[in-house]
């Protein structure tokens, strides 16, 4: 005899479908995100002097795992043992972007350069705040724009980023080296810095910078469908030797260096298999002024911000010159 079919309920089969449906959700692959990639790290819509859609080219390519990076910090740490390299810091102490939000502080910048008045926070002083340098109310400040922009205009330094290339700031010294997070968690998932709670997890990790150049080379791309070299450009710096520098080496504090060299190395790393467009790699982070990197950096087509005030100014000031500030911009 026929077992009869059984009849569930309609509330039951209802229940059934959705956790079937539940099912398929939980278990797509990659949890989610692909290769290692955190909700920390993912990108953000490009924003640019214009308003624009968002129609680039991009894709979403490689990603490391947690594994790569601590392999990458253990690589660099130990070829760091013999000889730990502190940045060539050109200007010690001189912090321009501190000097145009808050005048009282040009005076100090002013001391710390070569230049003295014909450096740009010298010249800022002078065009821009009042008399005695004071212009901080209730933490409320206003940046002279047509006055920095002047000091670009006039300005001796002529290197500029390429048209097509992508400019990365890094904000390092102090903000990585006091942060209470190991460097392999920042290159994971992004940090808080050290310097400011408004910056909070502002220190970006490996997956979103790597979110970053694609949707700036989707950006390109959608410009010139012909390119097939795009150039992609670290450029950064400290305020202080002494963030890099120990009298015990087994000690010194290198996670500036491990950071920049691991970011480095995925950017070349997801470069691998991209195609037809090549990301050609390069790092600055010794020996420029902070002038000369304002300069830099402000004219770049294609900007990435990092955390603080500078890097946050430099990335106002490429909107305002028609340029592209791709991700998180810190405001």
């Amino acid at each position: 005899m026929a077992r009869p079919t059984r009849c569930w309920p309609l509330t039951v089969r209802r229940v059934l479908l959705a956790l079937t449906a539940l099912h398929v959700i939980v278990f797509l692959p990659e949890n989610g995100h692909r290769n290692g990639d955190s909700p920390i790290g993912l990108a953000r819509v490009a924003q640019s002097g214009k308003e624009h859609n968002n129609n680039s080219i991009s894709t979403v390519g490689w990603r490391p795992t947690r594994q790569w990076i601590q392999e990458c910090v253990d690589r660099q740490q130990q070829q760091q043992l013999d000889r730990i390299e502190p940045f060539q810091i050109a200007w010690r102490g001189y912090t321009l972007g501190d000097c145009v939000l808050m005048c009282y502080k040009c005076r100090i910048s002013i001391r710390s350069s070569p230049l003295r008045k014909e450096s740009f926070a010298g010249q800022y002083l002078q065009q821009a705040c009042p008399k005695g340098g004071i212009r901080f109310i209730n933490n409320q400040t206003r940046v002279h724009w047509p006055t920095l922009e002047a000091i670009l205009k006039q300005s001796p330094y002529g290197d500029r980023p390429p048209d097509n290339g992508i400019v990365l700031h890094l904000r390092l010294g102090d903000v990585i080296e006091q942060a209470n997070a190991s460097v392999i968690d920042m290159l994971w998932e992004g940090g808080n810095p050290a310097h400011h709670a408004k910056y909070s997890n502002s220190i970006k990790s490996i997956s979103e910078y790597l979110g970053n150049v694609e949707e700036a080379v989707g950006l390109i791309q959608r410009n010139d469908s012909n390119i097939t070299t795009i150039p992609v450009i670290l450029r950064g710096g400290a305020h202080f030797h002494v963030y890099y520098k120990s009298r015990d080496q087994r000690v010194a504090a290198r996670k500036s260096r491990t950071y920049v060299n691991c970011l480095k190395e995925a950017l070349e790393q997801a470069d691998g298999g991209r195609g037809p467009v090549q990301w050609n790699i390069s790092m600055v982070v010794d020996g420029p002024t902070p002038d000369q990197d304002f300069y830099y950096c402000s004219h770049a087509k294609y900007f990435v911000v990092s955390t603080g005030g500078y890097s946050k100014l430099m990335g106002q000031m490429v909107m305002r010159l028609g340029g592209h500030v791709i991700g998180r911009t810190f405001t």
